[in-house]
């Protein structure tokens, strides 16, 4: 059965990619996961919560991987995003 709604394709497979880069993470394949979450963002279209989400991501996965430099720009691209997407006051700008 095919599905004829796109944006709801689109999300299915985000979801799939985001499960699989939990699990590259939690078997330390970083660069597998790093592969994914960067061809997501690039895949999608900045001001979006699934930017967001990615990008926030990719920033977590390098601090975990203790390559800080790349980690602070994700970091500063996910704040910017987010307060962007949302305002400053909203508590997910403040998370970040």
């Amino acid at each position: 059965m095919e599905s004829t709604n796109p944006e709801s394709d689109r999300s299915r497979r985000l979801d799939a990619q985001e499960m699989l880069v939990t699990s590259f993470v939690k078997q330390r394949k970083l660069i597998e996961a790093e592969k994914i979450l960067l061809s997501c963002i690039e895949g999608t279209p900045n001001k979006n919560s699934q930017a967001l989400r990615e990008t926030y991501s990719l920033a977590e996965l390098y601090l975990n991987a203790g390559q800080f430099e790349k980690a602070e720009i994700y970091c500063q691209k996910s704040l910017k995003e987010a307060d962007a997407l949302f305002c400053r006051l909203h508590p997910l700008v403040q998370q970040s």
